[in-house]
């Protein structure tokens, strides 16, 4: 237990303790419920997505932190219509598994 007079609350190491709420452009006047902060922002994603929809507006496109960039969270986006843009998140695992300039190909003529 992080906080004896709110037993409910999550610590996380770079959040700290309390809540977190997920908030998008989109928001009207539905009141945000928190959630703790030890929670994933990646479980988030599609619950965001149908909550706009339930409301008549959803994004065709969402731009997201990396924290959202998987892609399980991107196939979620594409099932429900939306073309979540968000960085991947983690590192390689070696040097020799990152990507390089020279990893990719030019066509000459079409640039």
């Amino acid at each position: 237990m992080q906080n004896p007079s709110d037993p409910d609350a999550g610590y996380c190491d770079h959040k700290g303790q309390g809540y977190q709420v997920q908030l998008t452009e989109t928001h009207q006047d539905a009141k945000p419920e928190g959630e703790p902060t030890n929670c994933s922002d990646s479980d988030a994603l599609k619950p965001a997505i149908e909550e706009t929809k339930k409301r008549g507006c959803a994004p065709d496109e969402l731009l997201a932190e990396s924290s959202y960039g998987s892609d399980d969270n991107v196939q979620k986006a594409a099932a429900e219509g939306v073309d979540l843009i968000a960085p991947t998140s983690g590192k390689p695992k070696s040097k020799e598994s990152m990507l390089i300039l020279d990893d990719f190909w030019q066509d000459e003529e079409s640039g």
